[in-house]
């Protein structure tokens, strides 16, 4: 993850100044550890920071693309019903819609 500020570098005004963040998984790691390597002479417009934990570690994928291949089919009809419950009840059906 990368953070660039607003503002113009103190030492190089063509440059915003940035923080960078790596999270790394360590799944048999109890603590967190972290290091902070701060601005470096040849840059001063950058920082970074490496974080190793267990929270880095991601557990389940949402597999999106098959679940769209999966309603592909019915998308045309699913559509319609939106469409003619939008027509016939939209004030009341739109805050479900959001809601769900």
């Amino acid at each position: 993850m990368t953070y660039i500020s607003n503002e113009n570098c103190a030492t190089d005004a063509t440059k915003k100044a940035t923080f960078n963040i790596t999270l790394l998984c360590d799944m048999a790691g109890s603590s967190t550890t972290a290091t902070l390597n701060s601005n470096t002479p040849m840059d001063q417009c950058t920082s970074t920071a490496t974080y190793s934990t267990k929270a880095g570690c991601y557990l389940y994928q949402v597999p999106v693309g098959k679940i769209i291949k999966a309603i592909a089919p019915f998308l045309g009809a699913i559509l319609i019903i939106f469409g003619l419950l939008m027509t016939f009840a939209g004030a009341k059906f739109l805050f479900i819609c959001v809601a769900i």
